[in-house]
């Protein structure tokens, strides 16, 4: 999956418009499947890129820190950070 423009709301299925019938059905059997990984902290299923930031920021992967040049996201026990505008 390519997301070189940062578009938080792109899909976070790998190529889902390209999928043919079978490889679609086993897509939505994995989508349903992770509903049961937000649902515990009052998230709507995953869809977008931004929907997987969310869980891994109410689950405490990564740390969501405001500062002067956007937001770090460091990961959790991790001294190094990802900077995102």
């Amino acid at each position: 999956m390519r997301n070189r423009f940062a578009d938080w709301q792109a899909s976070c299925w790998e190529d889902e418009a390209e999928r043919d019938g079978g490889e679609l059905a086993d897509l939505q059997v994995e989508q349903a499947t992770s509903a049961c990984y937000p649902a515990p902290y009052g998230l709507p299923p995953l869809r977008t890129l931004n929907d997987m930031l969310t869980l891994m920021i109410a689950a405490g992967i990564v740390h969501e820190i405001p500062d002067m040049d956007g937001v770090r996201l460091p990961v959790a026990g991790r001294r190094t950070s990802c900077r995102t505008r």
